[in-house]
């Protein structure tokens, strides 16, 4: 094998490497942009929500719900209805108001509602 052979095999395989490292460049890049996009979270939590409806009867639910607004006995519904579930119902349901937590969260500090929590804490 002469130089120049040597050479192109040697600029093919760094070619091949650079390409290789360039597509995982691009991956992370792309994860990284629809993963921090606002839109996730609330896209996330839609899939959650109809795994649940999936899952679940919802119009059932809602129909077996006590009519007055009694605390106490909308208290013992919701808890019945959720120790009496399947754990994937539970899980996904927990994921929903996880993720509707957060965007409220994202809602809230998006109109500067939480000024004064992003002040520093100086000690004098």
């Amino acid at each position: 094998m002469n130089r120049l052979e040597y050479n192109l095999k040697n600029m093919e395989q760094i070619n091949k490497i650079k390409e290789r490292v360039m597509w995982r460049v691009h991956f992370i890049y792309r994860a990284r942009k629809i993963l921090n996009s606002p839109l996730f979270p609330l896209a996330f939590l839609l899939v959650s929500v109809g795994a649940l409806s999936v899952l679940v009867s919802l119009q059932h639910v809602f129909a077996n719900v006590p009519k007055d607004f009694d605390f106490v006995r909308q208290y013992q519904f919701w808890f019945s209805a959720l120790t009496n579930t399947e754990v994937t119902v539970k899980a996904t349901l927990f994921v929903a108001m996880f993720l509707l937590v957060i965007e409220v969260r994202n809602i809230f500090v998006s109109l500067n509602v939480f000024k004064h929590s992003q002040q520093r804490l100086s000690i004098s």
